[in-house]
């Protein structure tokens, strides 16, 4: 379907539950409130055609281009307004980070579940056979495996809400309390379930290896691509020691990824340098706990740079109860950086 759209000479948007002589302006108009903005399909019909694309009421009056109405579709779609202002949006969409288009799919809905996997193929230049009948958690699961096979964009593991560095330390407080292990608490996964677990992806931006390992003072990472394996996603990644607890408790340690994600308008932006919380199972061998923030950076009424967002501590303690009982008991606590190729478990869906 993006291919088809792509070659056509002209798009004609026929929405008929929009009224005519309303002002799209207008936040109670009716053209908000079309049915059109809420589909899956919506995202290739409106991303792919490189042409003149003109918005009709339900008596074929014309309400506006693509272009013209840019800042409106941008607050119904989550879409930045420049993609959608480009006579051909196709460059800057494949430019934008792999979580930001996943998050432009979140809370979309379609007559097949599959369809919520299918109708993003073009939005990720991928192609796989459509199996409808698999369900949709599976069809969402091989388009992901698809799209790790063409990029190395670390977004995609970016999803769900971040939590805080601090809270990811309480995650052990909250097991010993309730005399749970972590794993049974928060039992995750590498790869998300549906296109609505990227649904706070809107803001983030993929940077360079280079710049996330001189940003955390790890060594560099040679190996820029990844790959799933029946051991699981083998990835090299910079990890540092959250907490050691006795020799049969169990090991967290942060991830870092190559992305953040940026919050805030004008003086009051904010960067969060983002990254996984993993549980030691093996030798090499992980389970994802979550994804957290490793990092925060302010700089107001400036373009990020990824160079000046601040990491976390290298040798932070670990707070609470467990930490000063560990300290007492002499387990081992925070670490320096290091960068090594390790196995994070894949939850088939």
């Amino acid at each position: 379907m993006f291919a088809w759209y792509q070659r056509s000479g002209l798009c004609l948007v026929y929405l008929d539950d929009v009224r005519d002589g309303e002002d799209p302006e207008w936040l109670a108009s009716t053209f908000r409130k079309s049915r059109w903005f809420t589909r899956g399909w919506t995202l290739p019909e409106l991303l792919a055609p490189s042409c003149t694309m003109v918005f009709l009421t339900r008596s074929w009056s014309r309400i506006g281009t693509r272009q013209s109405l840019a800042p409106i579709l941008e607050e119904l779609t989550k879409i930045d307004a420049t993609v959608l202002a480009t006579d051909d949006p196709r460059a800057m969409i494949y430019s934008t980070s792999l979580a930001t288009r996943m998050s432009w799919a979140a809370g979309r809905k379609t007559s097949r579940p599959e369809d919520r996997a299918y109708s993003l193929m073009g939005i990720f230049n991928v192609s796989m056979p459509t199996i409808y009948g698999e369900g949709g958690p599976r069809a969402f699961h091989r388009l992901q495996l698809e799209i790790i096979r063409q990029s190395n964009d670390h977004s995609l593991f970016a999803w769900g809400q971040h939590t805080k560095h601090a809270d990811s330390e309480a995650l052990l407080e909250a097991a010993a309390a309730k005399n749970h292990s972590v794993s049974e608490m928060f039992a995750g996964s590498l790869l998300a379930a549906s296109p609505d677990d990227f649904s706070e992806g809107t803001n983030m931006w993929a940077t360079p290896l280079s710049a996330l390992t001189d940003t955390l003072g790890a060594p560099p990472i040679r190996e820029s691509h990844f790959e799933d394996t029946n051991a699981g996603m083998r990835i090299q990644l910079p990890l540092r020691r959250l907490y050691s607890e006795s020799p049969n408790g169990p090991h967290l340690y942060y991830a870092g990824l190559a992305c953040y994600s940026v919050s805030g308008l004008g003086w009051e932006n904010r960067a969060d340098w983002l990254g996984l919380v993993l549980l030691k199972v093996d030798k090499d061998t992980y389970a994802c706990v979550r994804s957290c923030v490793i990092g925060e950076a302010k700089e107001g009424g400036h373009a990020w740079r990824t160079d000046r967002l601040v990491a976390l501590p290298r040798a932070q303690p670990v707070a609470g109860l467990i930490g000063r009982l560990g300290r007492f008991l002499g387990w081992s606590e925070t670490s320096e950086w290091e960068v090594k190729t390790i196995y994070i478990l894949m939850s088939d869906s």
